[in-house]
């Protein structure tokens, strides 16, 4: 590509050689300038049909294969396809942008509308008044000002489409079907808002929206007819409608005059019109020939061909469509060769290059610049040439210059009145009259000079000359003598100039700056230090002055330097500020104190103030765009002239307007990708236009934008800055592209500024989010804390129950070494008072023997003899089982194994507990599965083994107890079943150790040494004894080898029965079926409870003498006694089964019709909390055994006597009750309910029993039985009795009369009033009322 510009550079220049030769114009200067665009640049195809700038900004092409996009760096193409109905045409032919920025795009075969959000495009299928849908070739889309969109379709008609009605109207003039002649073909829409539309070889039509029809007209008032004429395409015209006559003439047609006439310029008649364009000023003509430009007011017909031979001259003759943007360019579309764009607003460049034997720039490579006193340009050029230059004739003329020996090259030029001095490398200086032009010439060595290249002369405000050269600063004394300055070392001298205070400023190659005093003769020296606020460069080419008197210091690779007088503090602009390149030439400020100059790389103009830089280069009709040192001036005129490497440049600096258009971003990529409304990414939803904020997968983290102001004049007249917050701090310049790149994005949100020039008025905005990875979520931290959280409180907790286990372990081993320690000494303790105990049991045992085998006649003492002894055998039993489990603990039993049947031998046991177990209403049976089964074992042993499995399901049991014989290998296998409470599966082992009992078990009776002692015994035999806890009910499992191995076995006797304890073979229901007669000359009835029916015969014998005694055996027989009989005192104990004594009492003392029968609680827990737990069920006295039987009677007797007092109390107080009673809470609660009933109906005579028993909810012998209890009164007794207290209470507070109480109480006579009154409380009311408390 680059290659062929510069061969199209060379032609062209060629070219320019040719044509200067014929022509007397010395300026190469080419008013337009042209810049293709084409499929190299990404266009789809080079057949551009139609154009449009839309409401954005954005240039739109339609062409035969595609529609695009342009935005002045980038273009973006689009397939006409409606996804929806699967339809679509690439022959885009016709554009046109609707209110609602829709995109109307007509194709070869119909209308198809573009949404621009979300960049798809829908069929346009609208039917019309006649039912004709548009889907033929579409040569032109409009819009009015009445709200309709007309649409030109050649070979169907036009069609107008009512936007607000969605009605579309055909208008057609074929004279038949399929007769395409006469069908229009153009249409415009004038400024006037009138619709004009151009047929094809049918005259002209216009729209009358009054009645919606077209008016035609086919010649005008002079009889010249339109019917011959293809109008190819028409325009407003001014006054006038331009016609283009396709294979004709450019006519015009003016509506108000109705005249017809032809464009007045001869040179664009039958050229194959195409496109016509009005801009107010100028017609523009597309032609198959170029085009034309015509100005019929001024006479003006340009013709602009084709010139590939000019890098910026029109690619092509073949003109198809024009179109004119915001900006006034002119866009041309091409048949072949993409689109060329005009600028023709801005800025026009004209070059003046060096072109051998004509009358032009003498050289190429010009050094400095002169503007003499009149008006004139001195050019002053390295090959040794001067010449001037008139701007206002644009005429040069060669001074006639003499080669000198050494050097020739030009370099300082000055003005002394009608002289020129021309300094001469090597050489000294010319001095040039400017009238005559004749030469004086002065040698170094009368000018005085060490070196003899005057580089730099400069006349001060003062009048006097200095001269710089390569050896330092000189001052002219007379003559031409110059004396050097001493003062000042030898330095290389680029420039001289003097600022408002007098001071002399000398520019240096490598040296710096010297500001030299004339009158002081001091100086200060400016020198390029790093890091510290200096001059930019040692090597300074020029210096310039701006409106303020500040210097503004052109330099060699430091950029353009700025020094400011009054703060004495330097600027430097360069390459970071947007500048194009840090070699910088002499500066000029134009009129708006903007600064021009030239660079390497291109012309420079910057505004300091805003900080904003132009830069123009060959892009923009520059010959070249390198400059050179000094050679810039201002002519008088205005314009500005810079010299460069390859001739001279002239422009006028008032023409440039700055670009300042918002900043767009255009596109975005992703990972390589450019994302689309609604692609599979799922990224963008609406174009990116229309989106403030997008969010990115974690993924898609590499991201670039392409950014646009929509420039499209070539110039770098802006520059890009952009900011992604999150990211940078300070704006980054982008100055050499529009494209901005992210890479490795982190999640997180993010905000892209974009903005030109540093103007924030430019800026766009874009959110960016970077979505975390799942794994990164909000979500998954709260989870990964919760199980981090989890995992250390895991940790911690492991660790804790590690100390913990440790702990307990340690706590374990020592409570079990204690625990041993301590049974060893209760079982040690308990062996010493058994043996203790054995002795005085003895004596008894043989006393009571003595005195059974004596007759007794009184059946009361027999039975006291009876439970003596057998108690005695229970307490001789216990201490051998204690004697026993001492011996197996310490090893100090030996077994006396024997042969035996063991089924016999557990029939017998079976038979002889059954006696005990039925007496208790349970069944046992014995299921033998193997017949006469001989085991080596321990009789006795066996037996204690059996009989405590048997006795612990005897006293568990609910209802059944079940054995099993069977055989298991080798092993005897013995199951004990009961049906009583299930044995948790975790306290399984626990009942095997001594004295553990589990919860629930205490109120049956045991020593808790029973199963620890067959467990034990089953051990020595090489057996095991557990509990089977998969079984549905509680089942001990024996297992026994049959065979003992290493042991000495003998005979099994025949004459031995297993020993049984005697206590286990006498049943305990002792409970007669009858209670003890009730004797109606006793006052109370008390109540028995106590499971142990000796205990609970004794009691009821002594509580008998005085008292009318009932017994029951628990807590739920208790209750049904009370239910059915009058009972005064209850005397129970606690430990019982099926109900305890503290269930009961709680729910007698909840019942409201026994909650005043006083409970007496007798219990063998000795304890403060036993005690306190009995209390708060409700009883009344707490009795702990082993009781003295006085101190039973006397508590039976004390609450009887205090129950009686406070009944007494109650019915002769005078009161009504107060919560000062001693009686209990429930009672208490109770009366107060029904004396505030009596109270409520006070005043009722009628207030009787029925309706009391009512308001409580009892029935009327509950409610007599209650009172009675609690008053010993009758119901209608205490209905009386409440009257009477209450009148006392009136009669006391309120000082009534007898008559007046007696109606408020419900007594209706006051004599019986009296009567009552007296008999009740011993005092007439009068006297009651006198009394004094």
């Amino acid at each position: 590509m680059k290659e062929k510009m510069i061969l199209r550079m060379k032609m062209w220049v060629l070219l320019c050689v040719g044509t200067l030769l014929m022509c007397p114009s010395s300026s190469l200067a080419q008013q337009y300038f042209f810049m293709p665009l084409d499929t190299r640049n990404g266009l789809s195809e080079n057949h551009v049909k139609c154009i449009l700038q839309d409401s954005w900004g954005f240039m739109w092409f339609g062409t035969k294969n595609g529609l695009n996009r342009y935005d002045g760096s980038t273009v973006k193409r689009y397939r006409v396809d409606d996804e929806v109905l699967k339809c679509g045409n690439h022959n885009v032919s016709a554009l046109y942008e609707d209110a609602q920025h829709h995109l109307w795009v007509g194709t070869d075969q119909g209308v198809y509308i573009f949404e621009p959000s979300t960049e798809t495009f829908r069929f346009f299928d609208t039917k019309s008044n006649l039912g004709v849908q548009v889907n033929n070739w579409i040569a032109q889309i409009v819009g009015d000002k009445y709200g309709n969109i007309w649409i030109v379709s050649p070979n169907q008609g036009a069609f107008r489409y009512e936007v607000s009605t969605k009605h579309l109207t055909q208008y057609t003039f074929s004279k038949k079907k399929g007769d395409y002649h006469y069908n229009p073909s153009s249409i415009c829409v004038r400024k006037n808002g009138e619709v004009w539309i151009g047929t094809d070889h049918a005259g002209l039509l216009r729209y009358n929206p009054k009645s919606k029809n077209t008016q035609r007209f086919v010649e005008d008032k002079k009889g010249l007819s339109m019917l011959g004429m293809e109008m190819y395409a028409i325009c407003d015209y001014g006054d006038w409608i331009a016609i283009a006559d396709h294979e004709g003439k450019l006519m015009k047609y003016n509506p108000t005059t109705r005249v017809l006439d032809e464009v007045h310029a001869p040179n664009v008649h039958y050229k194959l019109l195409r496109a016509l364009l009005y801009d107010g000023k100028d017609l523009f003509v597309g032609t198959q020939d170029g085009l034309f430009i015509i100005n019929e007011a001024i006479g003006k017909e340009e013709h602009i061909m084709e010139n590939t031979l000019h890098p910026y001259g029109l690619v092509s003759n073949l003109i198809y469509s024009l179109y004119q943007d915001r900006n006034r360019g002119l866009w041309l579309g091409t048949i072949y060769n993409g689109v060329d764009y005009m600028p023709r607003n801005g800025m026009l460049f004209n070059n003046y290059i060096h072109i051998p034997e004509t009358n032009t720039i003498s050289s190429r490579n010009i050094h400095e610049m002169l503007n003499d006193s009149m008006g004139r340009i001195w050019i002053a050029s390295e090959q040794g040439d001067i010449d001037i230059y008139d701007p206002r004739t644009g005429v040069f003329r060669k001074v006639p210059t003499t080669r000198y020996k050494g050097g020739n090259n030009r370099l300082a030029l000055l003005q002394d009145g009608d002289k020129v001095w021309s300094g001469i490398f090597k050489n000294g200086i010319d001095v040039i009259d400017v009238h005559t032009l004749g030469i004086q010439h002065i040698s170094p060595a009368e000018l005085g000079i060490e070196e003899a290249s005057p580089y730099a002369l400069f006349k001060d405000s003062k009048g006097r000359f200095w001269m710089g050269t390569g050896r330092g600063l000189y001052l002219k004394g007379n003559g031409y003598r110059f004396a050097k300055i001493s003062v000042l070392p030898d330095f290389f001298t680029q420039d001289i100039a003097e600022d408002k205070n007098g001071n002399i400023w000398i520019a240096t190659m490598g040296n710096g700056v010297y500001m030299f005093n004339p009158k002081t003769g001091r100086s200060v020296h400016f020198e390029y230090i790093s890091g510290k606020n200096s001059i930019s460069s040692n090597s300074i080419s020029s210096i310039s002055f701006d409106h303020l008197g500040n210097l503004w210091f052109a330099t060699d690779r430091g950029g353009l330097c700025h020094y400011d007088l009054k703060s004495k503090r330097f600027t430097t602009y360069s390459e970071a500020a947007s500048l194009p390149d840090d070699v910088t030439y002499k500066v000029l400020e134009d009129n708006k104190h903007q600064l021009w100059f030239g660079t390497n790389h291109g012309l420079v103009c910057f505004d300091s103030q805003r900080n904003v830089v132009a830069v123009y280069n060959t892009n923009n009709g520059l010959i070249e765009n390198q400059f050179s040192y000094k050679s810039a001036v201002k002519t008088s005129n205005g314009t500005f002239l810079f010299g460069g490497v390859s001739g001279m440049l002239e422009f006028d600096p008032s023409a440039y307007v700055p670009f300042n258009s918002k900043v767009f971003i255009t596109n975005i990529r992703v990972n390589g990708h450019e994302l689309r409304p609604g692609g599979e990414d799922g990224v963008l939803e609406k174009n990116i236009l229309f989106t403030d904020k997008i969010h990115l997968p974690h993924d898609m983290n590499n991201v670039s934008f392409d950014v646009s102001n929509l420039n499209y004049g070539g110039t770098k007249s802006s520059y890009y800055e952009y900011k992604l917050e999150g990211i940078d701090k300070e704006w980054i310049k982008s100055p050499d592209g529009n494209n901005i790149a992210y890479s490795q994005l982190l999640p997180g949100k993010y905000i892209l500024k974009v903005r030109t020039n540093g103007n924030d008025n430019t800026i766009c905005k874009l959110v960016v989010i970077v979505d975390h990875p799942w794994y990164f979520t909000i979500w998954a931290r709260l989870i990964y804390l919760l199980l981090l959280g989890t995992l250390v409180y895991y940790l911690l907790r492991r660790y804790h129950l590690r100390q913990v286990q440790k702990l307990e372990r340690r706590e374990r081993l020592m409570t079990e070494k204690r625990d041993k320690e301590l049974l060893k000494a209760k079982i040690s303790f308990f062996t010493d008072i058994t043996h203790e105990l054995r002795t005085p049991l003895t004596l008894i045992n043989g006393s009571v023997e003595s005195i059974t085998e004596e007759k007794v006649d009184n059946p009361r003492v027999e039975r006291n003899i009876n439970a003596i002894d057998k108690n005695c055998k229970r307490l001789l039993n216990l201490t051998n089982q204690l004697l026993d489990f001492r011996k197996i603990d310490s090893n100090g039993m030996t077994l006396s194994y024997t042969n035996f049947n063991v089924c016999k031998m557990m029939s017998d046991i079976v038979d002889r507990f059954e006696p005990a177990i039925n007496s208790l209403h349970k069944l046992i049976t014995l299921d033998l599965k193997e017949d006469d089964v001989m085991l080596q074992a321990d009789r006795e042993a066996f037996t204690k083994i059996i009989s405590n499995m048997l006795n612990n399901a005897r006293k568990y049991s609910e209802s059944f107890v079940q054995v099993e014989l069977s055989l298991e290998g080798d092993k005897l296998k013995v199951a004990v079943i009961n049906d009583g409470a299930k044995i948790p599966a975790d306290k399984a082992e626990k009942i095997f150790k001594p004295f553990v009992r589990l919860d629930g078990t205490h109120q049956v009776s045991g020593s808790g040494i029973g199963l620890p002692m067959a467990r034990s015994l089953a051990e020595m035999h090489g057996g095991t004894l557990n509990v089977d806890t998969s079984s549905e009910y509680n089942k001990f499992v024996l297992k026994l080898p049959l065979v003992q191995k290493g042991v000495v076995v003998t005979t099994e006797p025949t004459h031995e029965e297993p020993m049984l304890h005697e206590d286990l073979l006498t049943s305990q229901n002792m409970f007669a079926d009858e209670n003890l007669s009730v004797d109606k000359s006793k006052e109370y009835t008390v109540l028995v409870v106590e499971d142990n029916a000796e205990v609970a015969q004794m009691v009821a014998e002594k509580l008998a003498k005085e008292y009318n005694v009932l017994t029951a055996e628990n807590g739920e027989d208790g209750l049904d006694k009370l239910s059915k009989n009058h009972i005064d005192i209850v005397v129970s104990d606690i430990m019982m089964p099926v109900m305890d004594g503290l269930q009961m009492t709680q729910k007698i003392k909840t019942n409201i019709e026994t909650s005043h029968i006083p409970v007496i609680l007798l219990t063998a827990r000795q304890t403060l909390e036993s005690n306190i737990e009995g209390l708060r069920s409700g009883a009344d006295a707490y009795i702990v055994k082993p009781f003295s039987m006085t101190h039973l009677l006397t508590q039976v007797q004390t609450l009887l006597e205090n129950r009686k007092r406070e009944r007494e109390s109650f019915v002769h107080r005078p009161y009504l009750p107060s919560s000062k009673s001693s009686i209990n809470k429930a009672d208490e609660n109770f009366l107060k309910k029904m004396t505030d009933l009596i109270v409520a109906h006070i005043n009722q005579p009628e207030f009787n029993v029925e309706q009391l028993a009512a308001a409580l909810c009892m029935s009327r012998s509950s409610l007599h039985r209650k009172i009675k209890d609690v008053s010993n009164l009758t119901p209608v007794d205490f209905i009386r009795l409440v009257r009477l207290k209450k009148a006392a209470e009136l009669i006391r507070n309120n000082n009534y009369r007898v008559s007046e109480v007696c109606e408020m109480v419900g007594i209706s006579s006051p004599s019986y009033f009296i009567k009552l009154f007296h008999k009740q409380f011993g005092m007439t009311p009068k006297e009651f009322a006198d009394k004094k408390d």
